[in-house]
């Protein structure tokens, strides 16, 4: 683990994190560019939260 990738932890360490694994179904795929590429996911479960910007 590189020490910048340390400190990020160390930095959000005390950020809730959801603790749970859910299941996603891919949607749609588009490209962005020639290298990067756009997936769409759903997940259905009902506890399931996302907010932009998180990780």
């Amino acid at each position: 683990m590189s020490s910048q990738q340390a400190d990020y932890l160390e930095r959000t360490s005390s950020v809730n994190r959801q603790k749970a694994i859910f299941s996603a179904r891919v949607c749609a795929i588009s490209d962005e560019s020639d290298t990067v590429k756009r997936l769409q996911l759903e997940v259905p479960h009902p506890d399931f939260s996302y907010h932009a910007g998180q990780w």
